[in-house]
């Protein structure tokens, strides 16, 4: 099988390619030797097998991972019914296509006799009518064209982003469901946060409730009335929380709209203004300010009481506890627009939904502000851009197919049929809607063949009952022979590659990692081979990555990808272990305590006895304990498991000076620190790592330099006396983007030609 080396650029495989071949042109046989010139190992047995490598080089899948998925979809683009061309499309091209096919979805009438427009510009046939309806709401819902048009060119530059966010909020009917997204939005924040924040607000409210109630001759002496403040916040006190998680966000909501007078949906609303509850007019307080108790003593007294109660609440909300569930409870708030018992439903505060459909003006009492969508209302927002987004990439793809040009996210839509990683586009048309469904919901562990299975049982059941099948009855034989072609091929693909090595694979998309990992699931095994052994990657896959760097969304990467993927591969390797007899019984390929080094650890393995006593001869070994180091790091327990379930952290770095090194990791220490992680479970935060210096630049200071753009509006130069203060961040120009692009330019160039700026 052939082995797969990825990396982020062409540049970088070139450059990996010309290291192996320079690398392979030197091996020869002989003993081995340590000596950088002599390339000598024993395992090479003729003198011809560097040129049978150097051959084998020049085909092997070395390059970036658009690359690999052009040269593996290239021999079956007749299977797959490409149209597409064989130009990439340049830069400024794709934004000419996609504003065409936006100005061309916008054009499409939605007159029932004229939808087979809308099939001729490319939108999908079953989805004529969803899309233009939807085209119309999102028209009225950003109440104009030039608004839409520039939130859907937004869509399609992020439609990676868009496609893994719509994974897992489909019901069975393809639609946003409205309890899938609130199971979403609730997946953000902890159960045990929400209880011991409602816990707090619930013990601090009651308390001031009971205050109020044990000097009641002050503040009501009649008592307070229906529709005031605080018969809604007493009532709130004395029912309790709900005990459902989001019932107690909306109860929480409901405690904040009695509580606080201003900036109801700011990160810092006004609760308990002059510790006091909010009075006015429409809605007023209900028991007169403790200000007015007489006297004073007892005053003072009350005062106090208050303050204890409204300073934990107030307390509370600042805390970061509270920050974070203040976020669901707005959320709530907005989505639920539930104000109480004892509100007055005209209130200018309180939030109201909008009336459905939604009117080309809000009638009177109803403010932009204080007004917002039901989550069934945002759920079918969500699902309108989907299925919009779906439209337009179908004119796109129409509009380019007419030019004979493609892009690189064509090529990994054709990659997606090849792998099944949904219903490949060409048996859309033929394919029953029922094994559509099936081959569509690919499970979250990619390489698993699960929804593959679940087709062929859902075409067993039409099979048993043809009427079931519609018009595809009379096909279903072809249709069986066509999907079972399909998979085969599919482990066919698999069965070419023996290992998958990934550079820079922070980089990695979601989806570049759902259909890389459909190349790792089962393979063919043929009937004079072993059995297929018991674990769920059968190729050796081996990537490596700084997850810090996943933050930059190259290729829309997330932190979360690299770390889910980090986590399988150590599971994967554990259950390997365990479950496969053949890694540990003699000879032994792997160890519970100890790494192979294949280098040595082969049967033919000479060494001269000079590599014997040299200093390096205790790198010699065949097994390299995992509890090994370097002399520049002390490993934890943790580190040593880790490393164990095949996880290495690589702590060196060989290219920059010691001391800008140690100074660079003090920033990362505190830029990635848990204090700033809002959500404190959510696995989309970086985390810090101290890298070492290598020896030879351990005691070197290295150079800072700070470029800051004086903010002067740019017309004239800044004095060059050092004594005289700049204020980089003062009056001027607004923007200077462009100013550091400028000076981060010229200062590279300096740099490179070795001059002064």
């Amino acid at each position: 099988g052939e082995v797969v080396l990825l990396t982020f650029t062409n540049l970088a495989a070139d450059e990996m390619r010309d290291r192996l071949r320079h690398r392979i042109a030197q091996l020869r046989p002989g003993s081995y030797s340590s000596d950088k010139d002599d390339q000598s190992d024993p395992r090479i047995r003729h003198e011809g097998f560097p040129e049978q490598l150097l051959m084998l080089l020049e085909d092997a899948p070395i390059g970036t991972i658009d690359s690999f998925f052009n040269q593996l979809v290239t021999p079956y683009r007749s299977l797959l019914g490409d149209t597409l061309g064989h130009d990439v499309v340049t830069e400024a091209g794709r934004i000419r296509i996609i504003e065409a096919g936006i100005n061309t979805l916008w054009r499409l009438p939605r007159a029932a006799n004229l939808l087979g427009d809308a099939v001729d510009a490319g939108v999908p046939a079953d989805d004529v009518e969803a899309v233009l309806a939807a085209r119309d709401r999102i028209a009225r819902h950003f109440a104009g064209r030039k608004k839409s048009a520039r939130m859907l060119g937004n869509l399609i530059d992020n439609s990676i982003f868009i496609g893994e966010g719509e994974r897992g909020l489909l019901n069975a009917t393809n639609r946003v469901d409205p309890e899938l997204l609130r199971a979403r939005l609730m997946e953000s924040i902890r159960s045990q946060d929400i209880d011991e924040f409602t816990g707090r607000l619930g013990n601090s409210i009651s308390d001031y409730c009971e205050v109020i109630r044990n000097h009641i001759s002050h503040f009501a002496a009649t008592g307070w009335a229906p529709e005031t403040r605080m018969a809604s916040l007493v009532e709130l006190a004395d029912d309790g929380r709900p005990a459902d998680d989001w019932e107690r966000l909306v109860w929480a909501g409901q405690v904040l709209m009695c509580t606080v007078s201003s900036k109801l949906l700011k990160p810092d609303p006004s609760i308990f203004p002059s510790h006091k509850l909010p009075n006015d007019q429409q809605w007023p307080a209900g028991i007169e300010p403790w200000s007015t108790i007489k006297p004073n003593a007892t005053k003072i007294a009350v005062r106090d009481q208050i303050h204890i109660c409204t300073n934990a609440v107030k307390d509370l909300l600042a805390s970061p506890l509270g920050q974070r569930v203040l976020h669901h409870t707005q959320l709530a708030m907005i989505l639920e627009a539930t104000p109480g018992a004892h509100a007055p439903p005209d209130h200018a505060s309180l939030l109201r939904h909008l009336p459905e459909p939604l009117p080309e003006r809000l009638n009177g009492g109803l403010r932009a502000a204080t007004s917002g969508f039901t989550l069934t209302a945002e759920a079918r927002n969500l699902d309108d851009l989907r299925i919009v987004l779906h439209g337009l990439i179908g004119i796109v793809k129409m509009l380019k197919e007419r030019e004979e040009v493609h892009e690189f996210d064509d090529i990994t839509r054709l990659a997606g049929d090849l792998l099944l990683a949904k219903c490949p586009d060409i048996c859309r048309t033929f394919y029953p809607r029922r094994i559509i469904d099936a081959l569509d919901s690919i499970p979250d562990e990619a390489w698993r063949d699960d929804h593959i299975h679940r087709a062929f049982r859902a075409l067993e059941a039409l099979e048993a009952n043809p009427l079931s099948a519609a018009e595809s009855a009379d096909v279903l034989g072809e249709i069986r022979a066509d999907l079972e072609r399909r998979l085969a091929l599919l482990k066919q693909i698999r069965r070419r590659y023996r290992a998958f090595i990934i550079d820079e694979a922070q980089d990695n998309s979601p989806l570049q990692w759902r259909l890389l990992s459909r190349l790792w699931g089962p393979r063919e095994i043929r009937t004079d081979e072993v059995e297929e052994p018991d674990t769920d990657w059968q190729p050796t896959i081996c990537y490596v990555g700084d997850m810090k760097q996943s933050i930059y969304a190259f290729r829309q990467a997330e932190v979360a990808g690299f770390r889910l993927y980090a986590n399988r591969l150590r599971r994967i390797n554990e259950a390997e272990f365990q479950n496969i007899p053949v890694l540990t019984r003699a000879p032994e390929l792997r160890r519970q305590d100890a790494s192979r080094d294949p280098r040595y650890s082969h049967l033919l393995q000479i060494l001269r006895g000079s590599e014997l006593t040299d200093a390096r001869a205790r790198n010699i070994t065949d097994w390299i304990p995992f509890d090994s180091n370097d002399g520049t790091v002390i490993l934890d327990a943790d580190e040593v498991t880790a490393r164990t379930q095949g996880l290495i952290s690589l702590r060196i770095n060989y290219r920059t000076q010691g001391g800008l090194l140690r100074v660079m990791n003090e920033w990362w220490e505190d830029v990635f620190d848990e204090r700033h992680r809002f959500f404190s479970d959510a696995d989309y935060y970086a985390e810090a790592q101290q890298l070492i210096p290598r020896p030879s630049k351990q005691k070197n200071s290295g150079t800072l330099e700070w470029i800051c753009p004086v903010r002067d509006g740019g017309e004239s130069d800044p004095p060059r006396e050092l004594t005289t203060y700049l204020d980089p961040f003062g009056p001027g120009k607004p923007d200077s983007t462009e100013r550091q692009a400028m000076m981060i330019a010229m200062r590279i160039r300096a740099l490179h030609d070795g001059t002064s700026t």
